[in-house]
């Protein structure tokens, strides 16, 4: 994994895996604690939720489940897509969370 968008990166890792609930929810808060950028928390918060939800009413909480088919549903989809396009993005991951919060690049004259 490349040190830059290693944020990203991760959670979509945590998003296609392949394991327990607990175990992907423990990736995705891993993610969240790391994680500098404002928009990637709220929306990592939303899915850990909504994950929370399902494990308290699923009987068969060892299970082995994936998120793959959960993707193209909310708030799965809008987490996938924003890190997809964060690691598409040619800006640094620095860059793309400073510009969050009103940073701009110097403009040369």
């Amino acid at each position: 994994m490349k040190k830059d968008k290693k944020d990203y990166q991760a959670t979509l890792e945590a998003l296609m895996y392949q394991g327990k609930l607990v175990s992907i929810i423990n990736k995705l808060n891993k993610n969240l604690i790391a994680t500098e950028d404002a928009m990637l928390r709220e929306q990592l918060t939303s899915v850990i939720a909504h994950l929370n939800r399902i494990e308290l009413n699923q009987t068969k909480k060892s299970q082995i489940i994936s998120l793959l088919p959960r993707l193209k549903d909310q708030p799965y989809k809008k987490l996938f897509e924003y890190c997809e396009k964060c690691i598409q993005s040619i800006k640094p991951e620095w860059q793309i969370i400073a510009e969050k919060y009103g940073w701009k690049p110097p403009t040369h004259n």
